[in-house]
């Protein structure tokens, strides 16, 4: 599977967003940070009632995928096209920082396209 994966991102290893990945000296360290507070323990039965929900809602999203109409699953390709490239460019590198001008406008222009895409399948209430 992993292999499979790793041939997927090849192919989207060519999108320019004109931004790079720089060095520059880590911030420092904010001191007053709030302590982690744990949620607080849940019932067995309500975990039970959340899970049920979880694969009602999972069942309901398989049932969906597999009726996906061809132009649907086409759309979704199309996202993909739109999404994977820039998610490749920036896992490259381990630096901390990019350098990435006229982010502004490239980002808004990816989230208009992908917003075309997704908003014809939703249904305002």
């Amino acid at each position: 599977m992993k292999n499979k994966i790793d041939d997927i991102l090849a192919g989207y290893d060519d999108g320019d967003f004109s931004f790079e990945a720089i060095d520059l000296p880590a911030p420092p360290e904010i001191e007053d940070r709030e302590p982690f507070i744990a949620a607080p323990p849940m019932s067995t039965e309500h975990l039970e009632n959340m899970i049920g929900q979880l694969n009602d809602r999972l069942d309901s999203m398989q049932s969906h995928l597999e009726g996906a109409t061809p132009e649907y699953q086409r759309d979704m390709k199309s996202l993909e096209q739109l999404i994977m490239p820039l998610l490749v460019k920036l896992s490259k590198g381990d630096q901390e920082y990019i350098k990435w001008p006229n982010r502004q406008d490239q980002v808004k222009s990816q989230m208009q396209r992908i917003l075309a895409i997704t908003r014809k399948y939703i249904v305002e209430e």
